[in-house]
């Protein structure tokens, strides 16, 4: 056959054969009998290999199970999907998704072992050149439901992994990389490995990493990330995000942050995988503050400097070389502002430090600020070298200073074999905080001590500690040495302590055997450290087994006093043998002990016993006390049960008795009290209680106690009497109050005043009891709800009574109640308020009314009414006197609306109406309005005031606003008040303690019109006058008050200079501070009584703070000459004689106002009333008056001339208001018939 026809033949064969094996392959691939076929095939072909093709195709979105199970790993899969398409979103497109996806892997223990045992395997050799793909394929998407993956001791389990990714040439690039959830969980503990000292830290190798292609991940998110640890609180990231770029091996991350609790990180970095060169930034914040890190440099040299802001402030700069061994390195760091709680305030820290982990160098100096914990004044200065290796730590000189005081250590710390440690240093004058004095109590004195410990033991030894100190003004000396191992045994060389005279010593030995002995010798007088007197001595000795010592305790106290309690005379013996069952003996035994009330008791203790059965008394005897009681015991196992076999008491009136043996128990989990009764008096008192952790229950009854007999009275003038009943019972489960149940009320109950030494002559107060006819008080509840009800009624007062309820006590604020006063008489009150308030007070009226309250314990909604009517308020102290108050308080939920009328003695009366409201802040308004309201705020003042005012008070600022007439007022006065004159600015006072300006709790502010009507008269200071006028009163807030207007002075008198002048012109200005009017006043003397029809007087002007006074005469003339008219209504005669009188004058005018105060002592010691000094008559006729009433219709008066040697004696009686009879005796006699004339009052 030729070659030809058999190469055809062979041609045709191999086309049907590829055609056959290509139409085979597209039908397992293609088809889904196909691929069962090659599922089915690779199960059989890998046997740990078990594949199973759910539905659809492999390559097509089919759905697939497998599962790889090997000696060394495990890897299974559900629900997989592959679906592979050509030219979609690449040449290769590529859909991935799976359900869970499990690889567990085995311990790799054995295996290592096995490959240790061969021999090296050759690394490969690195290929340095970037892979180009010769087709583009794309991630379409990758979904991952639920990942995890087993190792030896970890698991780490991620959830809802999506990725899309397109790779074309040599470029990769991610569109996003989304994890919802990494967990990573450390199923075993970290194995604690021996430690031991290495001889030098390694450098670190960073290995050159050649990544073979461009990468982009323009967003790559992980939600949450939680790293737990056995015995560990689990660590928890959110929102950790970032972009990479890795181009030409630089890899760089930005906008990289992530968020720990409260703390938000970045960072933004680049690094050089081939030379290793990062340069970049770490930034962390919080609310607090904000810390960032910047980094740059190779890894030989690598340079970080970092800032803190915030709560404090620091600054750090690192040189450090992690390339080389032990790491070379150079640190500056400083610190400033650092708020240390309790303490104070770090205000400066610096650390320098340089060399290498073996070898290195540190100083560190700062100041710190610590007035919370020591209350310095000072600051406290630091000054710390050190130097230190891998393997110990010396502490070079170290010096902490505040002020002139220092503390000096040296330090030297070794943990080679273990650790060796050992300290030397001293102090001079270092304070002592804490101790509550206000000197600095300061110590000095010098330490020395040593520490070792290898493995489980350890020793410390402490071989002088010296220290002398001033501490209140008494020197203290603090003297120990000794030593103590891990098993508490040592030695207690040397331990003393003497405070003053106070000497306290210890000696002996510590361990399994205990040999200790103590004595003090105390001798203290009270200071500002320990304010009491303490005189005694005592001696303790401790001996036997460290776990059952005998004790022994010998102690006399010769006194203790302090501004509490004294203790004179006394002894304390107690013996304990713990070995024998804690077989012991106590006794106490006091002469002389005083106590609040309880003064000089002689107090006896005695209890003796063992742990089985034991026993005690008490005996307590006083003048105002008696107390005994006897008490027995045992401890049977874990329980104490006892009994109080008798007990007695009397206080003051009370008589307690015991009625039968109270019988207790008590152990770790209850405390059982047995139902027991006392005798009070002819009462009778009863309780028990049982207490436990889950559950307790108290009870209690009260029958015909006597409340007289109960304490003290309530006060010296007031007594209680009655008797008092009751009972009650409380149920707690839990912790929580389960049930209450409990009534009191009084029989006959009374409230007696006895005002004793409270009484006045005109009306003296007299005992006063006040019956109460019922007193009833409820409380009740069940675990949340509570509700308490009271009624009281009183014979004569009224009826006060209430309800108060919570629903939910303990987990709401909300309450309801209701209280109802009825009929209540303020008569009945009338004693009670003279006793202590005036003794002529004088009340009336009724208070009625009813207000329910619900809501907010806070802030309750209010809603009723409360009435006052008929309300009469009086007394002789008080400014107003209120003949009729009749008020309605309704109230509205959080506001109550006020409204109600006054009335006052001569005709006045006022109507007032305004609102409280508490919703958010308090608000008050107000307004009064009203007629010839009749004051008297002093004595020798009083008026009627017609006001028309408003009152607003809101957020701290109360505003005035309105208008005030005066119509009438009288104002008489001799002398001004003592607050009414201002001490000057020149005045010095010594040792005055200086008061600090205090800002006010409230401000306001003003506008009042005052209206000064026709009569209003001032009798005042030689000043007989008519006011009228208006002023503006006006005040902003933060300024100071001011007064506008003018106040003019008609048909006023003024005597001044022994005479009588008429005002002529009387003007006050205001404009500005009330204290600091302008003057416009002329006064003259009387023309009837002057001379040559000469107009002589005198004139004020300007400021009253410095007025312009002049002398005046018309016609006009010189001053001295027109002082002569004023003083003597003529001129005096030529010479001498004239300037004299003129002078004699002036003294006699001033030696009058000055001498009244005298005169007036005298003659009340005489029997006479109204004693007056005055000058009467003008010129050369002058005479000085000395006048008294020996009746009210009998006048005496003795009159002696000034400038003339004669005297007089006159009589004048009364026979009607303004007719008199004056006999008078003297140069001349006489009798005179006057009868008395007054225009304008």
């Amino acid at each position: 056959m030729p070659y030809a026809k058999i190469f055809v033949l062979l041609k045709r064969r191999w086309v049907v054969v590829l055609l056959s094996l290509f139409v085979m392959i597209l039908l397992l691939v293609k088809t889904h009998v196909g691929n069962r076929v090659m599922v089915s095939f690779a199960s059989s072909w890998v046997s740990e290999l078990n594949v199973s093709l759910k539905s659809g195709r492999l390559l097509s979105g089919g759905i697939v199970d497998f599962t790889y199970k090997t000696s060394d790993v495990s890897v299974s899969a559900r629900d997989f999907r592959l679906s592979l398409d050509w030219f979609d979103c690449a040449t290769l497109c590529l859909k991935i998704a799976g359900s869970d996806i499990k690889v567990i892997a085995a311990d790799s223990t054995s295996t290592s072992k096995v490959q240790n045992s061969k021999d090296p395997i050759s690394e490969p050799k690195a290929i340095k050149e970037y892979i180009a793909l010769p087709v583009s394929i794309g991630i379409q998407s990758f979904n991952l439901e639920r990942v995890e993956l087993k190792l030896a001791g970890m698991s780490m389990r991620v959830n809802g992994l999506e990725l899309e990714a397109y790779a074309q040439g040599e470029r990769l690039n991610v569109s996003y990389l989304t994890v919802e959830q990494v967990s990573i969980i450390n199923t075993e503990a970290a194995k604690a490995e021996p430690f031991s000292v290495p001889a030098h830290i390694a450098p670190i190798a960073i290995p050159s990493i050649f990544v073979p292609l461009h990468i982009e991940v323009d967003k790559a998110q992980l939600s949450r990330l939680t790293i737990q640890s056995p015995e560990q609180v689990p660590v928890e990231v959110q929102d950790i995000n970032l972009t990479l770029t890795l181009s030409h091996q630089q890899a760089r991350i930005e906008q990289f942050r992530f968020t720990h609790k409260q703390m938000f990180s970045y960072a933004d970095l680049s690094f050089d995988l081939i030379s290793h060169v990062i340069d970049g930034a770490i930034g962390v914040s919080t609310k607090e503050g904000a810390a960032v890190v910047a980094l740059k440099g190779s890894a030989n040299d690598l340079v970080l400097h970092g800032e803190v802001s915030g709560l404090f402030n620091a600054e750090l700069n690192i040189q450090a070389s992690p390339t080389t061994t032990n790491w070379p390195f150079q640190l500056n760091a400083e610190v400033s502002d650092v708020a240390l709680p309790e303490i104070g305030e770090l205000s400066e820290l610096k650390v320098l430090s340089r060399g290498d982990l073996n070898n290195y160098r540190a100083e560190i100096a700062g100041s710190l600020n610590g007035h919370r914990l020591a209350q310095l004044s000072d600051d406290v200065r630091f000054d710390i070298a050190i130097l230190g290796s891998l393997s110990q730590l010396t502490i070079d000189k170290s010096r902490i200073s505040v002020a002139d005081a220092f503390s000096e250590l040296s330090s030297q710390i070794s943990w080679q074999n273990g650790i060796v440690a050992s300290a030397q240093g001293r102090l001079f004058e270092l304070p002592l905080p804490g101790l509550g004095i206000e000197e600095a109590a300061k110590l000095s004195g010098h330490y020395e001590l040593q520490f070792t410990s290898v493995e489980d033991s350890w020793q410390i030894h402490v071989g002088s500690l010296d220290l002398q100190g001033i501490v209140a003004d008494m020197p203290l000396a603090f003297t120990f040495s000794g030593q103590l191992n891990e098993q508490y045994s040592g030695q207690l060389e040397r331990a003393k302590v003497q405070y003053g005279e106070s000497i306290l010593k210890a000696s002996g030995s510590i361990g399994e055997q205990l040999d200790l002995a103590i004595l003090a010798d105390i001798n203290h007088s009270a200071n500002r450290l320990l304010p009491l007197d303490a005189v005694l001595n005592s001696e303790i000795a401790i001996t036997g087994k460290l776990k059952a010592p005998v004790v022994a305790v010998n102690t006399a106290i010769t006194e203790v006093v302090s501004d509490e309690f004294s203790l004179q005379k006394g002894t304390v013996k107690v013996q304990l043998d713990a070995t024998n069952n804690y077989q012991g003996r106590a006794e106490l035994d006091v002469a002389d002990f005083s106590f609040s009330q309880f003064k000089h008791a002689q107090v006896q203790f005695l209890a003796a016993g063992n742990r089985a059965a034991h026993g005690g008394a008490i005996t307590v005897n006083s003048p105002q006390l008696s107390l005994s009681a006897n008490l027995s015991g045992g401890v049977d196992e874990q329980t104490w049960r006892g009994t109080i076999d008798q007990s007695t008491f009397e206080v003051d009136n009370l008589y307690g008795k015991l009625s039968a043996p109270i019988i207790l128990a008590a152990s770790p989990s209850q405390i059982n009290v047995a139902h027991h009764c006392w005798q009070l008096n002819e009462g009778k008192a009863c309780a028990k209680a049982d207490v436990s952790q889950t559950q307790s229950v108290a009870n209690f009854e009260l029958e015909n106690i006597p409340l007289a007999t109960l304490g003290p009275k309530v006060s010296d003038q007031i007594a209680l009497g009655g008797e008092l009943n009751g009972y009650g019972k409380v149920a707690v489960r839990q912790g929580v109050v389960d049930k209450v149940d409990s009534k009191l009320w009084i029989n006959e109950g009374q409230v007696t005043l006895n005002p004793e030494g409270q009484s006045t002559q005109d009306e003296p107060l007299h005992s006063h009891t006040l019956a109460i006819e019922e007193l009833e008080v409820v409380v009740q509840g069940s675990k949340q709800a509570l509700e308490a009800q009271w009624h009281i009624a009183f014979n004569k007062l009224g009826l006060f009574k209430g309800v108060l309820s919570f629903a939910d006590i303990y987990n709401s604020k909300q309450v309801s109640g209701q209280v109802q006063i009825d009929g209540i008489q303020l008569d009945e009150l009338t004693a009670y308020a003279r006793a202590y308030t005036w003794p002529d007070m004088t009340l009336n009226g009724d208070v009625n009314g009813t207000v329910n309250f619900s809501g907010d314990l806070k802030q309750p909604n209010l809603l009723g009414k409360i009435q006052a009517q008929h309300v009469r308020i009086e007394s002789s102290y008080l400014p107003i006197q209120l003949t009729n108050l009749d008020l309605v308080a309704d109230f509205d939920e959080h506001q109550v609306n006020l409204a109600g009328k006054v009335q006052t003695p001569q005709s006045g009366n006022a109507h007032l109406n305004g609102l409280i409201d508490w919703q958010s802040d308090v608000l008050i308004e107000g307004r009064i309005k009203g007629e010839q309201l009749f004051l008297r705020p002093m004595s020798g003042v009083q008026l009627a005031v017609s006001p028309d005012l408003t009152m607003r008070y809101d957020e701290k600022l109360l505003d005035l606003q309105g208008v005030v007439e005066v119509p009438f007022a009288r104002v008489q006065l001799d002398t001004l008040p003592e607050d009414a004159i201002l001490v000057t600015d020149d005045q010095v006072f010594l040792d005055d303690i200086a008061v600090q300006d205090q800002t006010p709790y409230l401000d306001y502010q003003a506008d009042i019109d005052i209206k000064l009507l026709d009569d209003v008269r001032v009798i005042a200071l030689g000043l007989d006058a008519y006011l009228t006028g208006v002023l503006d009163i006006e005040r902003q807030v933060g300024n100071a008050l001011l007064m506008g207007g003018e106040v003019s002075l008609l048909e006023g008198k003024y005597t001044a200079f022994g005479q009588d002048l008429v005002i002529e012109t009387g003007q006050l200005g205001f404009n500005g501070p009330p204290d600091m009017p302008y003057l416009n006043i002329r006064a003259i003397r009387n023309p009837d009584t002057t001379a040559d029809n000469v107009i002589a007087g005198v004139s004020a002007t300007g400021s009253i703070a410095s007025p312009q006074l002049t002398i005046f005469a018309e016609p006009a003339m010189d001053q001295a000459r027109a002082l002569e008219y004023l003083l003597n209504g003529a001129p005096f005669s030529e010479g001498d004689s004239g300037n004299n009188t003129l002078l004699a004058q002036l003294l006699l005018a001033k030696g009058i106002d000055k001498s009244k105060g005298l005169f007036t002592k005298a003659g009340k010691k005489l029997g006479l009333r109204d004693i007056n000094l005055a000058a009467k008559g003008s010129g050369d006729d002058t005479q000085v008056e000395l006048s008294g009433y020996i009746t009210p219709s009998v006048q005496v008066s003795y009159r002696v001339g000034v400038f003339a040697s004669l005297s007089e004696i006159a009589v004048r009686y009364r026979v009607f208001s303004k007719l008199y009879l004056e006999a008078t005796s003297g140069l001349y006699d006489s009798i005179d018939l006057l009868y008395k004339f007054n225009w304008g009052d």
